[in-house]
Formats: C-alpha cells, structure tokens, sequence
C-alpha cells in the first residue's frame, strides 16, 4: 500500500480563508470592484450625455426642418400651377414625398427626444405590413436595391399591433439597414435578407430580420444591447440600444441569434397585439 500523507491540520476553507485574504489579493480584488463601478458611472455619464445631446439637436433641428417642408411644398403648389411639361407629374411626386419625409424626421427627432427624457410611447394599433414596408422603403433609398433581395413571410391575417408607429418603423429601419450593412461586407453576388413576422399567440406578435451576413461577433454577443457597444468601424453603437429601450417601452422583448435560414445574423422582437377595448396610450 502507498504511505498516506500527514495530516497539515488546515482546511480547503481555511487555506482558501487565507489566500482571499491576502493583502494583494484583497487589493486586486477592490481595485476590480472600483473599475468595475467606474464603467458603470462612464456609461451613466454617455447615457445621460446621449439624452441632452438629443434635445439639443431636436431643438436645432426643428425650425430648418419645417422651413425645408414648407419650401417644398410651396415648390409642389408653384409646379402643380405651371402648364404641363414632360415629368412634371414626377416632379410633383418627389416633391410631396420630400416635404413627408422632412415633416417625419421632425416628429421623429421629438419622439427620440421624449423617449429619452423618459416619456410614453404614442401605442396605437397600426398594421405591422405598413411598419415593415415604409422603414423598408426609406431603408432601400441609397441604391442598395442593386445589391439585396428582400423576402417577405408576412401572413395577410395578422392582426395589428399595439405600438407607436414611427417608432416601430425606426427599430425594423435600424435593424435592416444593420442587415444590409452586413451582408455588404461578404463581396460578391446579390445577397438574400429575410423578414418575417408570426402570431406567436393570442397577446403576442414577432417580427423577425434575418440575413446572410459573417453573424453576430461573439466577443460582443452578451452585451450587444448595451450602449456604445459597436464594431463597425466609426459606428456609435447606439442603435441597438435605443431599439432595445422601444422595443421594452412598448411592452415588447428583442432577441439576437443565429439565422437557420440564411446563416448569418437574425433579429427578432415582439410586440403585444391590439385588442378592441384596448386603451391607446396618445
């Protein structure tokens, strides 16, 4: 038989007494702890930074905006007055839909900035096809049609969601431009980006944006919600966070994962479902 070792007469609980309260591990471990609540203080300090930053923008940006929509619709009325000439009914167009989307980004950047101050969202019902299709509509402006398909799975019985619209149309125009920017990065080829939406049950709707892209970094995977967390290459990493805090403000949840489908990223949040007798928050 083996000879058994003496008995030192210490315990694992006291060696490990001992070890945790060594003065340079009792110092390592406070300096951990201050880094730790120091982090913790930057990143209240740029929150609260972000909220008066997006007040002080909502308020310069106010009065050029309204004079940018009240140019071009006085433009519209002075071409609509003109005898007709070749694409004026074109010009006609572009021009209302200019004046739309200058009197939107307004309501837009005082929505933000009310929802940063810790406001309500506007819920109303509205139809999550008309979300999807107008934040799908100003996310595809700047050419990217040339280089992305998008498919739709959208059932035609889907009942309308409880949720504030323009700030709906802001979380699926964020995370599909994410996609877009994604699928960018892999060269070659038109890429394939997928959203879909479901009746998860009788409270619950998911609207779901999948794409092909290389897929969610893991070395940020835990905490891709958190502000200023970003790896593009002079990106703020607030876009996430903000569709986080829309998402939650409308009593919703977002999720990221694995697309089974495409293999690349996919972005999934719900939204409750409006229900007759419901109360609007307005």
């Amino acid at each position: 038989t083996l000879p058994q070792r003496a008995d030192p007469g210490v315990s694992r609980g006291e060696l490990l007494d001992a070890v945790q309260n060594r003065p340079d591990v009792v110092a390592a471990q406070r300096q951990a702890a201050a880094a730790g609540t120091n982090t913790e203080l930057a990143q209240a300090s740029r929150v609260s930074a972000m909220g008066a930053l997006a007040t002080a923008i909502a308020h310069e940006l106010n009065q050029p905006l309204t004079n940018i929509a009240n140019y071009t619709q006085g433009l519209c009325n002075l071409v609509e007055r003109q005898d007709d000439f070749k694409g004026r009914d074109e010009v006609i167009r572009v021009l209302h839909l200019c004046s739309n989307q200058a009197v939107r980004a307004g309501q837009l950047i005082h929505r933000l900035r009310d929802f940063v101050k810790g406001g309500k969202p506007h819920s109303a019902p509205n139809a999550v096809t008309e979300i999807i299709r107008d934040a799908t509509a100003l996310a595809m402006i700047n050419g990217y049609k040339r280089a992305v398909h998008i498919d739709y799975d959208i059932p035609a019985d889907l009942p309308p969601a409880l949720v504030d619209h323009l700030q709906g149309q802001q979380v699926v125009f964020n995370l599909l431009r994410n996609a877009i920017e994604a699928t960018d990065t892999e060269k070659g080829g038109q890429h394939e980006i997928l959203i879909s939406a479901r009746q998860l049950d009788e409270a619950r709707i998911e609207i779901s944006i999948e794409d092909e892209g290389p897929g969610i970094d893991p070395a940020i995977a835990n905490s891709l919600f958190d502000s200023f967390v970003t790896t593009k290459g002079g990106g703020m990493g607030v876009g996430l966070a903000i569709c986080k805090q829309i998402i939650e403000a409308n009593g919703g949840q977002i999720s990221a994962g694995r697309s089974e489908r495409l293999g690349g990223a996919a972005f999934r949040f719900t939204l409750p479902i409006y229900s007759n007798g419901q109360e609007r928050q307005d």
